[in-house]
């Protein structure tokens, strides 16, 4: 214990601290001396309980989780063999067409485009050769 106090004390020496700090790290080190280790070995075991517990329920509550979540598909419905080809047509206030819309709320994934499953009202323009939609 006493070299490692020396050594800090020797770093400190060496670097460029203020004065005052230097003697707080001093004192706080000193106070190490002051610990009594056999009673700190009486609370291993609950400290180590304590940290296994903690890990232990982390795992279980996410493998809950993942088992109570199994019958929904991780990943969105992009592609449905069933809806194929069932988007309808939108037309904004002008009676203008804007984008097609799918059935069912699904995802457009590989229909035609434009294509959103989001109910919005949008006008087209044409702005420096591009089409713009714009929401209004």
């Amino acid at each position: 214990m006493k070299k490692l106090l020396i050594f800090f004390i020797m770093i400190l020496t060496t670097t460029q601290v203020s004065a005052s700090i230097k003697i707080k790290i001093i004192e706080n080190l000193k106070s190490i001396k002051n610990i009594n280790f056999k009673k700190v070995k009486k609370f291993y075991n609950v400290f180590i309980f304590c940290i296994v517990f903690f890990f232990v329920g982390v795992i279980f509550k996410n493998i809950y989780r993942i088992s109570s979540d199994f019958n929904q598909s991780i990943s969105p419905m992009i592609y449905n063999n069933f809806n194929i080809n069932t988007s309808n047509k939108v037309f904004n206030t002008d009676n203008e067409f804007t984008h097609y819309q799918q059935a069912n709320n699904i995802s457009c994934g590989f229909s035609i485009s434009p294509c959103t499953h989001f109910k919005i009202n949008v006008k087209k323009k044409y702005f420096l050769g591009y089409l713009v939609y714009i929401k209004f």
